[in-house]
């Protein structure tokens, strides 16, 4: 069978008419219907970074910390921190020079819990662990003169003698609790973390030497012991900024 021109010409109109009239709707039905990306992002929360490595600074020195997440909720802290510092000082009442040598030293193994559902918000969190606590105290008394008149007597500065006190913590692995604000790892690229906290460090151990006159102070190491008992509990307070990756 053989189409005339005009019935094609007219088959050929239609034709036009109704892809136009498709075009649109299907359009719109696009419109209507996102993508599975478009689906799989709207809702979704911020992705957070799974590692977070930070510089501190805080009671126990100068230190750096390695964060890993565990999960939404969970997250678990390694690091370190040291600073040593030494003063020497002038005593009028001991008529003597007294070196105070502070070592703040320790290692810390911390698991962090964060409640709430909002990933980006919530800042707050809770902190468990340990720290290794390899901090010390020492602090030696040396006569300002060679020569002391006691009395009717002269005597030597060898012969006054001289003093050593060191300070240890009774506990080497010192359990810690402390509240926390900031957010390790974080959703953001830099972030910062305060930790406020307690850490129990046991009876303080005493070592106290003396030579010369002033031997029978160094048989004084309780009365030292229980002046230091507040040593016990120990304040750990720690700003940190860390990036997250």
């Amino acid at each position: 069978m053989q189409l005339k021109p005009r019935r094609i010409k007219i088959l050929t109109f239609h034709f036009i008419i109704a892809i136009g009239l498709l075009l649109p709707l299907d359009t719109i039905a696009q419109d209507e219907e996102p993508t599975l990306l478009e689906q799989a992002t709207v809702g979704s929360e911020p992705e957070m970074h799974n590692w977070a490595i930070g510089l501190k600074l805080g009671t126990m020195g100068v230190g750096l910390d390695i964060s890993r997440r565990i999960n939404n909720s969970l997250g678990i802290r390694v690091g370190g921190s040291f600073l040593r510092t030494k003063i020497d000082q002038f005593s009028d009442s001991f008529k003597a020079f007294l070196t105070r040598e502070v070592q703040l030293a320790g290692g810390n193994l911390f698991l962090d819990y964060y409640p709430g559902k909002n990933l980006e918000k919530r800042k707050f969190h809770l902190t468990f662990g340990a720290i290794y606590n390899a901090s010390r105290i020492n602090i030696t008394g040396d006569p300002d003169n060679d020569e002391y008149l006691i009395g009717d007597y002269q005597v030597t500065r060898g012969e006054i003698g001289s003093i050593f006190l060191e300070a240890n913590p009774g506990l080497k692995i010192n359990p810690y609790l402390g509240i926390g604000i900031g957010q390790l790892p974080s959703v953001k690229r830099l972030s910062y973390n305060l930790d406020l906290g307690v850490m129990y460090a046991g009876k303080p151990s005493i070592s106290l030497d003396a030579s010369g006159m002033v031997t029978p102070t160094g048989e004084q190491d309780a009365q030292v012991e229980e002046n230091m008992k507040w040593l016990r509990i120990i304040p750990y307070i720690t700003l940190q900024l860390a990036y997250n990756f």
